[in-house]
């Protein structure tokens, strides 16, 4: 695996496992996939309906803000770990990835890491729990 390779994966592991604070409607902690996907659902209901009104506009400025800015942040940190990472022979990076990627994913899993109050289910749940 190349560093570039390795740089998207971690960035990729990053935005579907790490808990990042954002707000919608409600503060939530959870991973920025979440945000991505109520983001999409509410642009295709409101565009559905017809845009209008300083609600909408805000709350896409808002979701489109928080997503470019954590998604940056996200590739800054993912770039170190591939940087980091390029120092290792290229057949041992990719074992490493998806180790840690299996690892974090149990845990999330496991755990209840994310603070998800806009849930229909529960106010902390898992990572399975997070798009129910």
């Amino acid at each position: 695996m190349s560093t570039r390779s390795a740089k998207w994966a971690i960035w990729l592991l990053l935005c579907c496992l790490l808990p990042v604070p954002y707000m919608l409607g409600g503060v939530e902690v959870a991973p920025i996939v979440r945000l991505l996907f109520f983001t999409g659902i509410i642009v295709v209901l409101n565009l559905s309906e017809g845009p209008g009104g300083i609600y909408w506009w805000a709350f896409l400025g808002l979701a489109f803000v928080q997503t470019a800015v954590i998604g940056s942040a996200l590739y800054g940190i993912a770039s170190l770990g591939g940087r980091m990472l390029g120092g290792l022979p290229e057949a041992r990076r990719a074992p490493l990835i998806v180790g840690i990627a299996l690892a974090a994913g149990s845990l999330c899993i496991a755990f209840a890491p994310y603070s998800t109050p806009m849930s229909s289910t529960s106010v902390q749940s898992g990572l399975l729990g997070v798009f129910r």
